[in-house]
């Protein structure tokens, strides 16, 4: 290692959870970040919350700035973890997260960020926490504080991170062309399934479901669906290398956060092909929490990316597949599934305590929605099935860049890979 290098602990470069809200700040609105809606610093969602209308959660606390890096205390291998750029006003995160700020000037806030997300970091805070004595397995701030860290110059830091940070923009650029195909695709879905703008010349006739032109009937989703529940794979199967287990808690706003997942050998898993997953299986979650809290919310709905393909569904999670004259329409099923009026119909009829809520399959195949069986349809589902099918391109070019940043990152940030010294900037 050059001697440049400085072995320190975080303890002394970094400062934790340095501000918090009170109601003296007297906001008029909240914007909330809960631990469950990041990870490997990218967000799902984020609350707004009206002050002395909404509910706001205890833990909404901890008040961050740009730069700031946010770390869950719990369960540190479930990677919920991130660096606030561009914040929006009246940001605060969960009492969940610890805060981490650079206090040091030889220390780059960027590169901090890096080091913490290496695999053999999150393992060993996991290892902490394991023998807390909390009902889960959590860290302290004093944890990270602790933790060791051979800090290279500042020149050199920076163009570390830099290095790891372009290949994450790359990665943020994928997801951002999958948010706008996703917008896309669900106006597309809303101007011919609900506001039925293609059919304003026809006779518009009243349905359960409202004023439908007369081309349309109204169907239930049972009619056209086939699916399979989740089966409850025993933790102690569970090891480090193997076929993925898809829980609830794995699943994002639209999709799957593979890495999260929990694996078992593949000779049991070929005796549990029947829980197999495809590529744009629609899952429903059938039990979990009431809305908002959106990372684990009963009748939950995300489609099956081309990267989990082979990946076995656990409990409390059914998938669907829908078929309509012998034919697949999967991106239409995950439209109709994610429009607000069936998030709204599975919360009306779901039973349960605010944290443990359930619905019937029963109930989710009577949900009631317009159909048109001709060429129309077929015309839109193509569509849709075209914006699943680049998502599903975009999603493999990130599992690959993000394979290649983390095979990096160790490298760089041990120094056992060294930036050339025409790409860091004299001091």
């Amino acid at each position: 290692m050059e001697s440049k290098w400085k072995e320190t602990i975080l303890g002394e470069i970094i400062k934790t959870n340095i501000s918090s809200y009170s109601n003296k700040d007297s906001w008029e609105y909240v914007n909330y970040l809960d631990t469950g809606n990041i990870t490997e610093n990218n967000i799902d969602n984020i609350q707004k919350l009206i002050v002395g209308f909404d509910k706001i959660p205890s833990r909404a606390k901890r008040k961050v700035e740009n730069g700031d890096i946010i770390y869950s205390t719990v369960r540190p291998n479930q990677l919920h973890y991130g660096i606030i750029k561009n914040k929006i006003d009246n940001l605060l995160v969960s009492t969940g997260f610890t805060t981490i700020r650079t206090i040091n000037t030889l220390a780059d806030n960027n590169f901090i960020f890096w080091y913490l997300t290496q695999a053999k970091i999150t393992k060993h805070l996991q290892s902490i926490g394991e023998n807390s004595t909390t009902t889960y397995p959590s860290i302290k701030p004093s944890d990270i504080e602790k933790l060791q860290i051979n800090l290279p110059p500042l020149s050199e830091q920076k163009a570390i991170a830099q290095i790891l940070s372009s290949l994450d923009n790359k990665i943020e650029l994928n997801r951002q062309m999958n948010q706008t195909l996703e917008q896309m695709a669900q106006a597309m879905f809303k101007s011919w399934f609900v506001d039925f703008d293609p059919f304003q010349e026809e006779e518009f006739i009243n349905s359960e479901i409202g004023n439908i032109p007369s081309s349309f009937e109204v169907k239930t989703i049972g009619d056209y669906i086939s699916h399979q529940k989740g089966f409850a794979f025993k933790s102690k199967w569970y090891q480090e290398t193997g076929q993925i287990v898809v829980r609830v808690s794995d699943t994002t706003e639209n999709s799957i956060n593979k890495n999260s997942c929990n694996k078992i050998a593949d000779e049991i898993a070929n005796d549990y092909r029947k829980y197999e997953l495809n590529t744009n299986d629609i899952i429903i979650a059938t039990v979990g929490s009431w809305p908002p809290n959106y990372s684990s919310v009963v009748g939950k709905v995300v489609r099956v990316p081309e990267t989990v393909k082979g990946g076995l569904l656990n409990q409390n999670a059914v998938k669907l597949e829908m078929i309509i004259n012998g034919n697949k329409h999967q991106a239409l099923l995950y439209f109709i599934l994610k429009e607000k009026r069936f998030l709204d119909y599975i919360v009306s009829r779901a039973q349960g305590s605010a944290n443990q809520a359930s619905i019937k399959l029963t109930d989710i195949f009577r949900y009631p929605i317009p159909m048109i069986e001709n060429d129309k349809l077929f015309e839109i589902s193509q569509y849709l099935e075209d914006c699943i099918a680049k998502q599903n391109k975009a999603l493999n070019e990130i599992e690959t860049l993000t394979k290649l940043r983390d095979s990096l990152l160790p490298k760089l940030i041990s120094g056992k890979l060294r930036v050339p010294e025409e790409l860091i900037e004299k001091e």
